[in-house]
């Protein structure tokens, strides 16, 4: 390398020609990847002449040599500080356009080529720069010289923790195997990404990961902290130990003063990592914080902060709000700190109890929330060991962060309240240390702040009820700065309880003409941040009212971790109805997921909450489950949405668009069962009884109750009204319970897109033994596809998916699947020389079977066997066809493999034989 080397930059050539011309076609440029390579091999050469010379001229030449790794190593960084605009794009959209360049000038470090014209997205290369700048500097080299490249090496991290995924071209620069310019997973990538994080420190900074022994079960400290002293003293009295917090949401701890607060509030103290307002950078972009990070206590400033998990944020979402949920989601984050706890110490887990979480004292012993309080004061649950407490008895037990990188940020960053009811009167906080007590209501009704109010009617006799709400912290910050006045009028639904007719009053008049004031920044930044819904109905009122109605404002999202939970386990992603479905391949931002769903469901708001509850489910289903998921590879939404709804018709004896009603009626948990029930093909039981609960509706006589439950659980007492088993997978003998049966299991697997085994390997089988396959009006082709993709690959699966979920019918969808499976069993002495129409094969089979049913005077000759198509089912397929067991004389198989060998035969010259073995 010597003399080959730039003398300014010390950068290198990618290559030297015979000619002698460094980099022949590509003079003058500089790859990231063979740079780093370079100055690992200089380094390397220092450190045996610094570990192994014998004379000060071996000194000498270690220093030389690692002045030239240094100079080298900056020349990089400098490269790509010049594209810091890059690192803050790519971070926040993971889009390929906005990736660093995988080349520079070997003399300038400017870039050599254009955005679109290189395969520049090469996460193993930037991932090699931070894994041997980190090796380097702990060698005790200086490669980083201020605080601005330090800011810039975090923002390098936040570039590359992604990489899981997030498709890139990977070390050989082109993307997958067919050269048309496509990104792919790349092993090589996400390896890298991994090594160059452990040893910056970012992943496993304990080195846990090299432990022999194998690490004790951890003990799980929980405080329960009630909402005000009443509740506490009421716990008490049935044995249960809680704290309590002052008006500043904080809790005293052996002269310490622990303030608690949401978990949201970290997420956004992380974002100052790495932020850099002279570089443009803003840092760690913002995400759900996990159970993990929740389960410890953070120092900043000399004092102490804890912070309750994420799903217990009743601001988020609605499914918060669901008492039978959130005890199920802790009793699954108990089971996975106990699973994935490495970290010293033992995990303290913080649960605000609130009076709506309960009810009436007298009703608590069928409260959810009150049995999980009692199992979690037992010290035992679902195979954990808990330990219930106060802040007191924990402090030395704790794993404690120090947040240093806080320590040059305001100290308000956590000057927020933590507890507040469902439904309270909040006045603006006293300066004192008393406590705070708050007036409470016992109501069940999703709050105004809900993505959908999944009650469509009110209990009859219930009022509304005037509330008086502070402003949010940072508006009353400005308020109070101002001396304006904080009277505020009673809300409902965001608007004033007085008639419309009713003129403004003098303090409400001044008090909007000031906020009118305010700069757009600082309404925008009140609006992104509050976590009032009134406070918010201001501001946008004050938009609506400056700007205009088509004023559009920007507001940062954070990435949705639900979709990643899937596409990284090789799920892909389908929203809206067949006739409108859009796919979802790979991550994107939160703001542009909700835009993909609204676009996908239309105006239907229903739709799109349920689709994003569906989504939930299916993340916490696929971590805690994997199994569930086996042969899926494609989740349709709407699909799962219809078959949801056509087996609440069934089970209800209802018409579909009440059961679409029922659906929405059903609380978050209930929901949850369902599906879980759906995908687990469990028998279930639709109990409909009368009672109070929280999925409730209006009714003239009575309020009615839907649960989802296994059979043995449903109780038959004076209030069941009716239930109907469903989706039977271990069906009775008797006629009544078998009718039906397979046409609803072809139909749900069919919405779930569950394939046999190996199917699509079958289906490449098929592609050899044929010129293609003809479905639904597509093609699969047998060249170039057996060319391009190999039987186990990914991207073949999905190819087959994409033309089997073009078929709008889930059981249609299934019979097709029969078919293909069975070509895939033909043995032809040579390959057909033709395309196998599966459709065809699935009409001749079904007129085989219609020909049959009328000679034994089956179910069928009393519909189709009259007039084809009457039974009103896709494609004119008799539904009794669609209702057969697979196997059987009369099964599909039987029919589908005649037909089969009957379709073939028709085409092929007489020469061929075929048979299926």
């Amino acid at each position: 390398m010597a003399g080959r080397e730039d003398p300014v930059t010390g950068l290198l050539p990618a290559f030297i020609t015979k000619d002698g011309i460094p980099g022949g076609q590509f003079q003058g440029h500089a790859w990231i990847r063979d740079n780093v390579y370079c100055a690992l091999s200089i380094w390397a050469m220092a450190l045996s002449f610094r570990g192994h010379g014998e004379g000060e001229e071996d000194k000498q030449a270690a220093k030389e040599l690692e002045k030239n790794a240094v100079r080298l190593m900056r020349s990089l960084l400098l490269c790509m500080l010049g594209q810091a605009d890059k690192v803050e794009a790519f971070k926040k959209t993971l889009n390929k356009d906005y990736a660093l360049h995988a080349k520079f000038n070997m003399s300038t470090c400017a870039s050599v080529v254009g955005d679109y014209e290189w395969g520049h997205l090469q996460i193993d290369a930037t991932s090699l720069f931070l894994l041997i700048l980190a090796q380097m500097t702990a060698s005790g080299i200086q490669i980083v010289y201020n605080l601005d490249e330090v800011d810039f090496i975090q923002n390098l991290i936040f570039y590359i923790e992604t990489a899981y995924r997030t498709p890139d071209y990977g070390i050989w620069e082109r993307g997958d195997k067919t050269n048309h310019g496509q990104t792919e997973l790349n092993s090589t990538s996400i390896g890298m990404a991994k090594e160059g994080l452990v040893n910056i420190g970012e992943i496993d900074p304990l080195n846990r990961r090299l432990c022999t022994l194998p690490k004790p079960e951890p003990l799980v400290q929980v405080v329960l902290l009630a909402e005000d002293r009443e509740l506490h003293s009421q716990l008490k009295n049935n044995g249960i130990s809680t704290q309590t917090l002052n008006s500043f949401g904080q809790a005293r701890a052996h002269g310490e003063m622990v303030t608690v607060l949401p978990a949201k509030l970290l997420g956004e103290a992380y974002q100052y990592l790495g932020r850099n307002s002279k570089m443009g950078l803003t840092g760690r972009y913002k995400k759900i914080i996990g159970v993990l990070s929740t389960s410890m206590l953070y120092s900043l400033h000399g004092k102490l902060y804890a912070f309750y998990p994420s799903f217990l944020d009743q601001e988020t979402f609605y499914l918060s709000l669901d008492n039978e949920l959130l005890v199920d989601v802790i009793s699954t984050d108990l089971s996975y700190l106990k699973a994935n706890w490495k970290l010293m110490g033992c995990p303290l887990l913080i649960l605000p109890i609130l009076w709506s979480m309960l009810g009436q004292e007298d009703s608590w012993d069928s409260s959810p929330v009150f049995k999980l309080l009692r199992n979690i004061n037992s010290g035992y649950m679902n195979g954990v060991r808990l330990h219930l407490g106060n802040f007191s008895d924990f402090l030395s037990t704790c794993c404690e962060i120090n947040m240093t990188f806080l320590e040059n940020v305001q100290s308000s960053i956590w000057s927020r309240n933590v507890l507040t009811p469902r439904r309270s009167t909040v006045s603006i906080l006293p300066a004192d240390d008393t406590e705070l007590e708050r007036p409470r209501t016992y109501s069940d009704s999703s709050p105004i702040g809900g993505v959908v109010k999944k009650s469509r009617a009110t209990p009859a006799g219930e009022k509304k009820q005037e509330m008086s709400i502070s402003l949010s912290p940072s508006l009353r910050h400005l308020v109070v700065a101002k001396g304006w006045s904080t009277r505020r009028q009673s809300y409902s639904g965001g608007r004033f309880l007085r008639s419309s007719r009713e003129s403004p009053k003098p303090e409400e008049r001044r008090e909007r003409s000031l906020m009118a004031t305010l700069a757009l920044e600082d309404l925008i930044h009140e609006l992104e941040t509050s976590t009032n819904v009134f406070d918010q109905t201001d501001i946008l009122h004050l938009l609506h009212d400056n700007y205009g109605k088509d004023y559009e404002i920007t507001i940062s999202g954070t990435p949705c971790t639900i979709v990643t939970d899937l596409l990284v386990r090789q799920k892909t992603i389908s929203v809206g109805q067949p006739n409108n479905e859009i796919h979802i391949t790979q991550p994107l931002p939160q703001y542009e997921l909700l835009d993909l769903i609204f676009r996908a469901c239309g105006k239907d708001h229903s739709a799109v909450a349920l689709t994003q509850e569906i989504l939930v489910y299916l993340a916490m289903f696929i971590r805690s489950e994997p199994g569930l998921f086996d042969e899926m590879l494609r989740l349709r939404i709407g699909l799962i949405q219809n078959v949801m709804v056509i087996e609440l018709a069934r089970s209800l004896n209802c018409s579909n668009e009440d059961a679409v009603d029922q659906l929405l009626l059903l609380g978050p948990f209930e929901l949850k069962n369902l599906l879980y029930h759906l995908l687990s093909r469990k028998e279930f039981t639709v109990d409909q009884s009368f009672g109070s609960g929280k999925a409730t509706v209006s009714t003239d006589k009575a309020v009615r109750q839907l649960s989802i439950v296994t059979p043995n659980k449903v109780h038959r007492s004076g209030k069941l009204k009716e239930q109907v088993k469903a989706l039977e997978t271990g069906m009775s003998e008797e006629e009544g319970d078998k009718l039906g049966q397979w046409r609803r299991r072809r139909r749900i697997d069919g919405a779930l897109n569950r394939v046999p085994p190996d199917f699509y390997t079958q289906v490449w089988h098929c592609l050899e033994k044929c010129d293609g396959l003809f479905i639904g009006n597509q093609i699969l082709p047998k060249f170039p596809t057996i060319h391009e993709m190999t039987a186990g690959e990914l991207k073949f699966a999905l190819k087959v998916e994409s033309v089997l979920n073009s078929l709008p019918d889930p059981e249609y969808r299934q019979l097709v699947v029969e078919v293909l499976m069975l070509t895939a069993l033909i043995n032809p002495e040579r390959p057909l020389p033709q395309i196998v129409n599966v459709d065809d094969v699935i009409r001749t089979a079904n007129f085989l079977f219609v020909v049959d049913q009328k000679e034994c005077n089956g179910l069928a000759s009393q519909c189709c066997g009259q007039m084809r198509g009457s039974c009103g089912a896709y494609w004119s397929i008799c539904s009794h066809f669609y209702d057969s067991a697979p196997s059987g004389v009369y099964g599909t198989m039987s029919y589908l493999s005649r037909a089969l060998l009957q379709t073939i035969q028709q085409n092929l010259p007489r020469d061929y034989s075929c048979k299926i073995s």
